[in-house]
């Protein structure tokens, strides 16, 4: 049976070390900068999925089964949860375990250079809550901090560049949480804290304001934006919701808002929370 996927807390290897594991990917790699060891031997095996599932569901996380080595839900009307025994009874076909979120946030740095990689998530730390539970995989920068929202169910937010994008994943979306990678990469919880090990209700809590903060600061380093959207007009100052900068443009395009930083980046985002039931998406009883 494979072994668990694990990611020692008192060793670190260079990025190049880290990178080695995975020679048909490229990225460079800035001074001083190190990543933590992580395994890229598949999880496969029925039982430990089995148990990641059972430990997480005890945990308070809302699950959904993802088809085998893909990001794909396996049920149709996945957005409504699974059930227990569907997720306990595992096959061949969904051997990914993902989480569905509105509750919980992700931030995901879509970014394949490393150094860019690393100065994003240093500023993600800087400007975001510490102790979030960090996903990674062997093969890429690419990195994933979970966090609880502070308030609402909040939907998906986004700063993008020609560099990447900074995802902000909320209500109505899924993340692969345990599993393998398309690549073939396993995913893995930096220092073994994942969400079958972290209570619900112990991950940090982030607000909206932080999010924007940390958004603020990152996308610049994703290079300007290439195209405007197309959409209704900006009209200064529009609504803003609490935390947000009253110095930024705002267009409203059907229910996001767009942050302008002329010749920068854009930042799109929820106008308002959506209060609508979902007791998937929040912390199981």
């Amino acid at each position: 049976m494979a072994q668990a996927l694990t990611v020692p807390a008192h060793k670190e290897d260079t990025a190049v070390d880290l990178l080695a594991k995975a020679p048909d990917r490229s990225a460079s790699l800035g001074a001083g900068t190190s990543a933590p060891t992580l395994t890229s031997e598949p999880l496969t095996a029925s039982a430990e999925v089995r148990l990641f599932r059972e430990r997480a569901m005890d945990n308070g996380y809302p699950l959904v089964r993802v088809k085998s080595s893909s990001k794909a839900p396996l049920p149709h009307d996945w957005q409504r949860g699974d059930r227990p025994e569907l997720l306990l009874g595992v096959r061949p076909e969904a051997l990914n375990t993902g989480l569905l979120l509105g509750c919980l946030r992700c931030v995901d740095c879509d970014v394949d250079d490393l150094q860019l990689a690393s100065e994003i998530t240093r500023l993600a730390r800087q400007h975001l809550p510490p102790g979030a539970l960090i996903r990674r995989r062997a093969n890429s920068p690419r990195i994933a901090l979970l966090y609880r929202s502070a308030q609402g169910q909040p939907s998906k937010r986004v700063a993008k560049g020609p560099k990447g994008k900074i995802e902000i994943l909320g209500l109505g979306q899924q993340v692969v949480i345990h599993g393998v990678h398309p690549s073939g990469a396993a995913i893995g919880w930096q220092k073994g804290r994942g969400p079958d090990t972290v209570p619900h209700d112990q991950v940090p809590a982030v607000s909206e304001q932080q999010i924007t903060e940390g958004l603020n600061a990152g996308a610049p380093l994703l290079g300007p934006n290439e195209r405007e959207p197309t959409g209704a007009s900006p009209r200064p100052n529009d609504a803003l919701p609490s935390g947000f900068g009253k110095s930024r443009t705002v267009s409203r395009v059907y229910r996001s808002i767009t942050f302008w930083e002329p010749g920068l980046h854009r930042i799109t985002g929820s106008a308002s929370y959506r209060r609508r039931s979902s007791p998937t998406s929040c912390r199981l009883a």
